[in-house]
């Protein structure tokens, strides 16, 4: 009971403020304590009056009272009532001291919090916004305005954390690191000021530019057997295998390149590209002067990455594809990838895992952070439980491959989410097959468009589909056709448009019905030859992928290319064209008429003048790419769009053989996709996610910073990079 009364008594002096000590008739003391002493004294008087008539004494205070006299009162029933009030001013003088000792120390701990705050945001001014926010003082109203037009966050209520991100920031380490903090922050408090009706307030932070990174995979290679669990070993491929890296970095407007080059997944340099231009060459005012740099060939090791630098704190831009090419073996085949900047967040839709079929999931890290992944998967039947596919460590400049068939074996389609924490990693997966003794193709699974109720799927090139439909058992997927996935909880109502040169294309099924957490396959064999943009809309979020194929004879070989969705054209993407095959650009403007500008990028670093496509509503429209611009090998393509939404995609095919490829333009022109996000509960449909430093769009409209407030989907929580 006694601890309670003190439990109780020490939580008081927080509710109300410790009053200053005062002099009182008792001796020095709080107001407090000045009555009972009074009344203690008084009470001792009355008892020596009962024993001494006519003697008359001035009353103590009760510090002054005897022990013995207070032991005695303690100890005697009569008196036990008349005991009670010195102890009780006893206690409370001792709690009072206690408090004001606590605020005490309180007050010190703040003076010295403000302090550190004020030392951190002086070292890392460039840190995001939630690091401004004041420890201490009156909090600004949610979504109040400021002279500079930008929304009030709520002051932060962790200023350890935000200190964390100002350190981390200012040494260079702001990436992956400074957004896993962002989520320390906003755990401690408001990051994001809420508007009225409880929507997500757009928030501008101030995050620092960083470098370009593509990374392409490692070459194919055959399948020897597995390690532990699910753990590829691979054995050489064949003699006539080539595999060929290309990258190009682009200038800045007035001709200034940055620092660019090859290196490992570890960060070991492998070759040069640029060094950074010094910032007293700003070329002509007024004059745009953009040119490019290019590696046209290089015989890769293993996974490499191409960076590129920034420049006087600001994005630069680069792009790599890696091409592989097999005229015998069990590889025989065309393979291309588009290597990809590495995300915490990624969908692959069509790795098949059936008897002949081997799929197998590459992750590469190259961050410095070692990353932990987890792996979603989704097969006809629903979503695969499946042991060994959660916690998997990728160390840093690692990577690590798994054989799918381990995972989820006997799957003609399978969605693999692959989501990591820690270092973001990049995905692709190495698919082949083998019908019997025949190679029936080779291709590299890069990632498709995040699950949403609206997908296009541009590049899609259809030959020979009836024929190959008819080749009978062990040769359904030479057919080509559309992978719906559906990820969340309800089945969805999907519809889907087909358009051609000439408009849309008439469907066998046009809408389809897709169980919840499977993938459901629509066949595309009634289609005739042609190339095609194909939209998917549905009233849940799906993700969708298309296979396309070549060869239509059972004994001859085949080849298949899976050919994803993707987001539309913006300004200033620029994509590779890869080593050793026949290529075209195919563009398509399923929702309304578009312009696009694409420029012809040479080995010599001269971007050509522009020529431009324009697309009618609802049309696809194909542009043959020459092996030579100006004189020189063409080795990419920078493209901008303007009006309704317009889609890119690079199809490869060989002159003889089945071979064929589809590569699609990366996103951003390699910006880091986002590595966080969060979301308001109000509205689910609001995503914030950090995808560089190109600016920031709140539906649609532009503002500083990189911090992006993005549309995704309730059941995916997850949302798309807008390019500036």
């Amino acid at each position: 009971m006694t601890e309670d009364k003190d439990k109780r008594a020490e939580a008081a002096p927080e509710e109300k403020p410790v009053q200053p000590e005062t002099a009182t008739a008792s001796g020095t003391g709080s107001p407090s304590s000045a009555a009972p002493a009074e009344k203690a004294g008084e009470q001792v008087v009355a008892e020596q009056k009962a024993g001494e008539p006519g003697v008359t004494k001035p009353a103590e205070p009760a510090s002054a009272v005897p022990a013995k006299t207070t032991e005695a009162a303690a100890s005697d029933p009569g008196t036990r009532a008349d005991a009670k009030p010195p102890a009780r001013v006893a206690k409370a003088e001792a709690r009072a001291d206690k408090a004001t000792a606590k605020a005490a120390k309180a007050d010190a701990k703040r003076e010295t919090a403000a302090k550190r705050e004020a030392a951190a945001k002086n070292k890392g001014k460039a840190a995001v916004v939630a690091a401004k926010a004041p420890v201490t003082g009156s909090e600004l109203p949610h979504g109040s305005d400021r002279s500079d037009g930008a929304q009030n966050p709520a002051p932060v209520k962790n200023p350890r954390a935000a200190r964390r991100i100002a350190k981390a920031i200012a040494a260079g380490t702001a990436g992956v690191a400074s957004i896993a903090l962002l989520g320390a922050v906003a755990a401690g408090g408001t990051l994001a000021p809420r508007s009225a009706g409880g929507q997500l307030a757009a928030v501008a932070a101030e995050v620092p530019a960083g470098d370009s990174l593509s990374v392409c995979p490692a070459a194919p290679r055959l399948l020897a057997g597995a390690g532990d669990g699910t753990d590829a070993q691979f054995r050489p491929e064949s003699s006539t295998a080539s595999t060929v890296f290309r990258g190009l970095t682009l200038s800045d407007p007035n001709g200034r390149m940055p620092a660019s080059g090859v290196r490992s997944l570890d960060g070991k340099t492998l070759q040069e590209l640029t060094k950074a231009s010094p910032k007293t060459d700003e070329g002509v005012p007024g004059l745009p002067d953009l040119k490019a740099a290019a590696i046209p060939s290089r015989t890769p090791s293993g996974p490499e990455v191409l960076q590129v630098g920034t420049l006087d704190g600001k994005d630069s831009t680069g792009a790599a594809a890696l091409s592989y090419r097999a005229g015998d073996g069990d590889l025989r085949g065309l393979a291309a990838v588009t290597c990809q900047a590495p995300s915490s967040d990624q969908w692959l839709v069509g790795a098949s895992t059936l008897v002949g079929r081997t799929s197998v999931l590459n992750l590469s890290n190259p961050s410095t952070t070692p990353a932990t992944v987890n792996l979603e998967l989704y097969g006809d039947k629903g979503q695969i439980k499946a042991p060994g596919s959660r916690g998997l460590s990728i160390g840093a400049g690692q990577t690590r491959s798994l054989v799918l068939a381990g995972l989820a074996p006997q799957q003609a389609a399978l969605a693999v989410h692959v989501s990591s924490t820690g270092g973001p990693v990049t995905a692709t997966v190495q698919q082949s097959v083998l019908r019997g003794l025949t190679p029936g193709g080779v291709d590299y699974l890069g990632p498709t468009g995040q699950p949403g109720t609206r997908q296009v799927i541009p590049g899609v090139s259809l030959r020979g589909g009836t024929a190959a439909a008819r080749l009978g058992s062990g040769f359904e997927d030479a057919a080509p056709t559309l992978a719906l996935a559906v990820p969340g909880a309800q089945d969805a109502v999907v519809q889907v448009r087909v358009y051609g040169k000439n408009g849309q294309q008439a469907m066998d099924k046009g809408v389809v019905n897709a169980p919840a957490g499977t993938v459901t396959q629509v066949p595309l064999s009634g289609l005739p030859d042609g190339d095609y943009t194909i939209a998917v809309s549905a009233d849940v979020s799906v993700t969708a992928a298309v296979r396309a194929t070549r060869g239509t004879v059972a004994k001859d070989p085949t080849d298949f290319a899976w050919v994803p969705a993707s987001a539309p054209l913006s300004t200033d993407q620029v994509m590779t064209v890869p080593v050793g095959a026949t290529s075209s650009l195919q563009f398509g403007a399923p929702s309304g008429r578009a312009e696009i500008s694409y420029r012809a990028i040479t080995a010599d670093g001269a971007i050509q003048p522009a020529a431009k496509a324009t697309l009618a509503a609802g049309t696809t429209a194909t542009v043959d790419v020459p092996a030579k611009a100006g004189g020189a090998d063409v080795v990419g393509y920078l493209f901008s769009a303007s009006g309704d939404p317009a889609y890119a995609a690079l199809v490869q095919t060989e002159d003889k053989g089945p071979g064929l490829s589809v590569l699609s333009v990366p996103s951003c022109s390699g910006l880091t996709p986002p590595t966080a996000y969060s979301r308001g509960t109000e509205d689910p449909m609001v995503r914030r996610q950090v995808c560089g430093s190109r600016g920031t769009r709140v539906r649609g409209k532009p503002l500083p910073g990189s911090l992006r407030v993005v549309r995704g989907d309730p059941s995916a929580g997850r949302g798309q990079c807008l390019c500036s």
